[in-house]
């Protein structure tokens, strides 16, 4: 960071002195994100003091104490480790094609990629039809050529394409297998009848 010419500070950034020995008050921004959470805050502080224009930013652990201190206090963003996690883990636990999860006002959206394989019940199935219940957005569709974002998707969907998606939970376990072409487990034959 010295080499790139940013002032770098080995010392207590919530002291006054310290703060100014890096030119505080003529920074654009403060960022405190060491692993104390009422250290980050008094430095956050007190750059704010020195400098009102500054936009600082803080690291709390705790993901209450961050959205309070963002909105009391005046610190432009305060990023809960936790909070910024969750969505990574969650993802993680729901699965192939699970890329994050959007919270919007307490319900919980995934992002997500689903691959429509050829053959399956959504090869051919116009796009608008998945997303009638208002539940499930189609954001992108991609094939080995060409990319496509909204609004300028193509109709229908088509076997090979990967569908870049914004659902619910419900929706994203009914439509994984809409996706799918349905195999037999091996040594299982379709029955002719007799």
């Amino acid at each position: 960071m010295r080499r790139d010419g940013v002032p770098v500070l080995v010392a207590d950034g919530r002291y006054r002195d310290s703060l100014s020995a890096i030119s505080v008050e003529r920074a654009r921004a403060v960022v405190a994100a060491t692993n104390d959470d009422l250290a980050n805050l008094e430095a956050a502080l007190t750059a704010r003091e020195l400098n009102p224009q500054a936009r600082i930013v803080v690291r709390l652990f705790e993901q209450d104490l961050a959205r309070r201190a963002q909105q009391q206090l005046g610190i432009h963003a305060c990023h809960s480790v936790s909070a910024l996690a969750s969505p990574a883990f969650v993802a993680a636990a729901l699965g192939d094609g699970v890329l994050s999860i959007i919270d919007t006002t307490g319900l919980p959206w995934l992002l997500g990629q689903l691959t429509v394989e050829a053959g399956s019940a959504l090869d051919g199935r116009a796009a608008a039809s998945l997303e009638q219940s208002g539940s499930f957005h189609v954001l992108a569709m991609r094939d080995s050529v060409t990319e496509w974002w909204r609004p300028g998707l193509p109709d229908r969907l088509a076997g090979g394409r990967d569908l870049l998606v914004a659902c619910t939970r419900e929706r994203w376990d009914g439509a994984q297998p809409q996706a799918q072409v349905q195999r037999r487990p091996p040594g299982v034959e379709a029955s002719g009848g007799a």
